[in-house]
């Protein structure tokens, strides 16, 4: 059986595109019976395409757009309706709370600047991941989540990792796919998951 997924890139510049669809495809070529569609956050008719592609898994990508801006990368809010699992990847994941929770679940680094570091991390839910380094690369944060939602990594105020129990939706403020061995393990473990 073929697990067919349909990445929305959420960036702003056709070169951040370019980089996402080179990272994802290097991740999942040695993972086998999964299929990309690789499409953008303003196709028209999206949902009609996710559908017609008889999608399994949604990734909505990170971006360089800020949650908190006007302009800024946005979906038809159907998506949440399909009963299609989501994994929304930093700025994904903000999008996700922001529109199945609130704007004021959310917060910004009050020095303005983009945060960016690498941590090591040990994943125990919804599915179990040896510690492994990831990259986190972002202005903004989560603080609060919608009901069904479980908080799985934490730290101080911010929420890195978090799943709704209900949908199978997973939100992360980091980015598996920079890495090759930790890409390869956290999506394996989210198709597994998923399916």
């Amino acid at each position: 059986m073929t697990i067919t997924i349909c990445i929305i890139l959420m960036s702003i510049k056709k070169k951040h595109d370019k980089i996402y669809i080179k990272q994802f495809n290097n991740i999942f070529k040695n993972i086998k019976n999964v299929k990309l569609y690789f499409v953008k956050w303003n196709t028209k008719k999206l949902i009609n395409y996710i559908i017609k592609k008889k999608i399994k898994g949604i990734i909505l990508s990170g971006s360089s757009y800020r949650i908190f801006n006007k302009n800024i990368a946005n979906i038809d809010l159907k998506i949440f309706n399909l009963n299609i699992p989501i994994l929304g990847l930093c700025y994904g994941f903000q999008f996700m709370i922001k529109n199945l929770g609130d704007i004021n679940y959310l917060n910004f680094h009050l020095d303005k600047k983009i945060h960016i570091y690498n941590k090591n991390l040990i994943i125990n839910n919804p599915f179990k991941i040896k510690k492994n380094k990831y990259f986190f690369n972002h202005y903004d944060y989560i603080q609060k989540l919608p009901n069904n939602w479980i908080s799985v990594i934490k730290n101080k105020d911010q929420i890195w990792m978090a799943y709704d129990k209900i949908n199978k939706h997973i939100g992360i403020q980091f980015h598996p796919e920079k890495y090759k061995k930790s890409g390869r393990i956290f999506y394996r473990k989210w198709i597994k998951y998923i399916i």
